[in-house]
């Protein structure tokens, strides 16, 4: 009982790495999408 408590923590921690490592990229992606826009404007993706 005591190890799948241990296992569901660290499975939590690094679930918490990878969210905020995806956010940083979400956040920089739709920085360099945002300023590659402005350059060159275009409709769709």
């Amino acid at each position: 009982m005591e190890s799948s408590i241990i296992q569901v923590k660290r499975q939590a921690e690094r679930w918490r790495a990878f969210a905020a490592e995806a956010d940083a990229v979400c956040l920089w992606q739709s920085h360099s999408c945002r300023s590659s826009l402005e350059t060159t404007p275009r409709t769709g993706t």
